[in-house]
């Protein structure tokens, strides 16, 4: 009888951890970035085409950033001559003192920021979102579905270049490398 509970137990813990393990994307399958020269490149076509936010958007990502491997201003991704998400460390200490939004205005570079600081944990998943709503005419920054958006911010049209090519993990221009892991 106690053999006949283990075997159910051992089938049950191996199903569990089984089903468990798929459910979870970004803990299953990523791109991971050491921080000095990994990243990924989208060349232009008609689906970045459709990126020209001219109406309501979401960007969003799975991030993991390293500790040890984030530097000053570290890219998520960006679309060069339209929109950045980066993040922050200042001090250049190892830490993620914040994270942006950049979008390209037409004339330069303008930011949406995070409230407060370290808004993303180090060596842990965080999910952001960067949301633009055109009906409220506000753009939203989220951490782990919490809005960390300082102060108010209109909603922001990004460029569209039909040139522009679209990277993860890097700025575009061999500099601004991200460290850890990216998903979906």
């Amino acid at each position: 009888m106690k053999k006949n509970y283990f075997l159910r137990l051992l089938v049950f813990i191996s199903i569990f951890f089984g089903i468990e393990s798929l459910s979870f994307g970004q803990n299953v399958s990523y791109l991971e970035f050491d921080g000095s020269n990994d990243y990924v490149k989208r060349v232009d076509n008609d689906i970045l085409q459709r990126m020209n936010g001219a109406d309501d958007y979401t960007i969003e990502a799975w991030i993991y950033p390293v500790d040890g491997r984030v530097e000053e201003y570290d890219r998520i991704l960006q679309r060069y001559y339209s929109f950045a998400l980066v993040m922050w460390d200042g001090d250049n200490n190892g830490d993620v003192e914040d994270w942006y939004f950049y979008y390209y205005n037409g004339s330069g570079w303008a930011a949406i920021n995070t409230t407060g600081d370290a808004t993303l944990t180090l060596d842990s998943w965080n999910h952001i979102a960067v949301i633009c709503n055109s009906t409220t005419n506000t753009t939203k920054l989220y951490v782990n579905g919490v809005d960390v958006t300082s102060g108010t911010n209109t909603a922001k049209t990004l460029n569209n270049h039909s040139s522009d090519n679209l990277f993860i993990g890097q700025k575009g221009n061999v500099s601004s490398y991200f460290g850890g892991y990216i998903d979906e």
